[in-house]
């Protein structure tokens, strides 16, 4: 009986942190949903060209070796991102790598993705990031604890959402 009532519990605070995280918005019938991890789940808006929801057929291992764990990965426009846990060595980073618009294989991610195409932003604080929520062009992600955002489009990173 107490481990029904924990996991009850457990369920309805899992449902108020998605509500609150997701911006209280339902999904749209027009997004689609993509999750890289047991414990994330990536909304992409339907504003968001989805040409495919699968991730790439091959993220580069040189990004796991310097970046540390690949946390997430989706397609946005034409460009794959990814975000990272960091390691020792590194924090974590945003990584973009551009598809041409008629690259179909890539845009489908089944292309190899060379790691010396990608470009990594590293954000301003120490540790992982993580997204939060997409905007548009924008991303709200965690960055060691704080809450920042990166604009896709300039490739800069802004201190408050």
């Amino acid at each position: 009986m107490e481990r029904h009532k924990t996991l009850m519990v457990s369920g309805i605070a899992l449902s108020l942190m998605l509500l609150v995280v997701g911006g209280g918005m339902p999904h749209s019938p027009n997004s689609t949903e993509h999750t890289t991890s047991k414990s994330t789940s990536i909304r992409q808006n339907s504003t968001v060209p989805a040409t495919n929801n699968q991730s790439p057929a091959v993220i580069p291992d040189g990004i796991r070796q310097k970046y540390g764990e690949v946390r997430n990965e989706f397609l946005l426009g034409n460009e794959w991102v990814v975000t990272t846990l960091g390691n020792q060595n590194s924090r974590g980073v945003i990584g973009i790598y551009n598809c041409s618009p008629k690259d179909t294989a890539c845009l489908s991610g089944q292309k190899h993705l060379p790691l010396a195409a990608w470009k990594f932003y590293k954000p301003p604080f120490a540790g992982g990031v993580t997204l939060l929520l997409k905007r548009r062009d924008t991303l709200i992600v965690d960055n060691g604890g704080h809450q920042i955002t990166f604009s896709i489009s300039t490739h800069q990173w802004m201190s408050k959402p």
